[in-house]
């Protein structure tokens, strides 16, 4: 039989690793740093879904010109809200519990 080297792996009978070819360690390693940023992401979403389930509206301001004559000039501050469902919040938390439960799986 012929195998390469990198698809080499020795077990004990109790199936135990003895030891394993290079590109099996980089894959481990890859897989460890990809676990590593999908809790991360998952967190920072839950984060973001818990801010928009409470905080569902915001309020923000842009200035407008209300007179403009030579050297006068008059503004105002325009309110402009921007409101969202608490439901968009619910989604992305659950979505963010997905992608933190996926990240302990193997």
């Amino acid at each position: 039989m012929n195998y390469k080297a990198d698809e080499l792996s020795a077990y004990t009978r109790d199936g135990r690793r003895l030891w394993q070819s290079k590109s099996q360690n980089k894959d481990i390693s890859i897989n460890i740093q990809i676990q590593k940023h999908m809790k991360i992401t998952g967190i920072i979403l839950l984060i973001i879904g818990l801010v928009l389930t409470i905080f569902t509206a915001t309020t923000f301001f842009t200035k407008e010109k209300v007179v403009d004559i030579g050297k006068i000039e008059i503004t105002r501050n325009k309110p402009h809200n921007l409101k969202w469902s608490p439901l968009i919040g619910i989604a992305i938390m659950a979505a963010g519990g997905v992608v933190l439960w996926r990240s302990y799986k193997k």
